[in-house]
């Protein structure tokens, strides 16, 4: 899509071409920020020109990014998703086996949080950014950003969503530096 020289210009210029929102029926309203947020925290490396570009996600993007300026909301989820599940599949299965004794630690800059409880078994997978240049309502500054497509899943258990996560790289395993020395 571009090369990593642009990266700032291009996001900027999605960042004045879009609309505010983007909305598909049975789905959340999907805000500009949270869509830019996941276009440069999961899929930058993946849609910028170099020995990590994939043609077939970057293409999917484009097209993501047609349908949510031409208002078009339905097709706009639909490509979201494509080009996140193809960026999962190209993360391969090594990485999306959950094993319950490792530790996993954030990925990117959304917050990952696995609530339990509201009155029904297993967890809810929540995915958040937070966002300080954003006005609020409250008249000052900073809004928290959900994850368009993973924030409020549901799951029978955390070993579940912690795979679902995994898969999604919006975690990774902790590896520990070695010691000094």
């Amino acid at each position: 899509m571009f090369g990593s020289h642009q990266t700032a210009e291009a996001l900027a210029t999605f960042e004045r071409a879009l609309p505010a929102e983007a909305t598909a029926e049975g789905r959340e309203p999907v805000s500009r920020a949270a869509f830019l947020r996941v276009v440069s925290n999961e899929l930058l490396e993946l849609i910028t020109y170099g020995p990590t570009y994939q043609r077939a996600v970057a293409d999917n993007l484009r097209t993501a990014l047609r349908m949510f300026k031409d208002g078009r909301g339905e097709e706009f989820a639909y490509w979201l998703d494509q080009t996140l599940d193809g960026a999962a599949a190209l993360r391969g299965t090594r990485d999306a086996e959950h094993d319950a004794g490792e530790t996993y630690v954030t990925a990117t800059s959304w917050g990952v949080s696995y609530p339990f409880g509201g009155g029904k078994p297993g967890v809810t997978l929540n995915v958040y950014d937070w966002d300080d240049d954003v006005v609020n309502d409250m008249g000052g500054k900073g809004v928290l950003i959900r994850h368009p497509v993973h924030d409020g899943l549901w799951f029978a258990d955390m070993a579940e969503a912690q795979g679902y996560a995994l898969r999604y790289g919006l975690i990774k395993r902790y590896v520990r530096e070695a010691a000094a020395a």
